[in-house]
């Protein structure tokens, strides 16, 4: 059975809470294991609605933020990352670490 989760709260994503749906694995030892990620202002809502789509129920949601992938939560270190301070050339040194330890590429100035 789906369920969701606040997975990060509104302090910690500098907004929103972050909802995580996902179900709990009974042959990892119940383990959480995420299915997608839903935020911003309508994010318990799309949680909720996504639950009852997975378990059989309601209409797909129309849109749906991505899931989790297995290299970490990607786009809240950077959120987390651009909340935190002003702008500067270490909060895009930072943003290129977390990216490149994702094991993304970046492109530089005139590649493409």
């Amino acid at each position: 059975m789906y369920v969701y989760i606040e997975s990060e709260s509104a302090k910690e994503t500098g907004s929103h809470p972050l909802f995580t749906v996902g179900f709990h694995d009974p042959e990892n030892g119940g383990k959480f294991v995420p299915e997608s990620d839903h935020g911003g202002e309508n994010g318990r809502e799309e949680a909720a609605a996504r639950v009852a789509y997975l378990n059989g129920g309601g209409e797909k949601i129309k849109y749906r933020r991505p899931g989790r992938t297995p290299d970490g939560k990607l786009v809240q270190q950077i959120i987390r990352i651009l909340n935190r301070s002003e702008y500067s050339s270490d909060t895009a040194d930072d943003i290129a670490h977390v990216v490149r330890d994702a094991g993304y590429h970046l492109l530089e100035n005139g590649d493409g």
